[in-house]
């Protein structure tokens, strides 16, 4: 987040990058319109995220982040970032009030643009309500201390470990 400059940053043989785009069914990240069309000015491709909430529907969130987002050419898959925040660190949902969310939003992203979004989780989120549920839809799993394989992850595509 916060004001990038591209030219630099594709001139460090970065290759992709991760976007932060939309989070709830009304937060817009103010510098998304400025990154996601300067970016497309370089060779960087690059990926917008939703960073998801408890507090409102999957659909008005899914919504939310089209509406921002729209399509291009040469955009990875959006990514949905499941994780706890505020009170929900000491009193994480249950899983069926996730799902119900989860799932709305993930199919509007899948119907609208046509690929299966990323899933972007920390190892406590995605212990309780990924693991058994969202294996068909690539995994990018948050850990700072341990490679993900020594927690039992085989299925990931991405790991964020700073």
């Amino acid at each position: 987040q916060g004001n990038i400059d591209w030219e630099i940053i594709s001139s460090q043989n970065v290759s992709f990058a991760f976007i932060k785009a939309t989070e709830g069914s009304n937060h817009v990240d103010k510098y998304f319109s400025t990154n996601w069309e300067n970016v497309s000015k370089t060779s960087v491709l690059a990926a917008p995220y939703h960073f998801l909430s408890y507090d409102s529907s999957g659909i008005t969130q899914a919504e939310n982040f089209i509406s921002c987002v729209g399509k291009k050419s040469q955009m990875l898959p959006p990514v949905v970032d499941v994780e706890f925040y505020g009170a929900y660190y000491n009193t994480p949902p249950s899983c069926e009030v996730v799902y119900e969310i989860l799932d709305s939003f993930l199919f509007e992203l899948e119907r609208f643009y046509g690929v299966k979004p990323i899933i972007y989780a920390t190892f406590e989120a995605y212990e309780l309500y990924i693991k058994d549920r969202y294996n068909e839809y690539p995994l990018w799993i948050r850990n700072v201390y341990f490679h993900p394989v020594f927690l039992g992850i085989t299925n990931w595509q991405f790991w964020q470990r700073l």
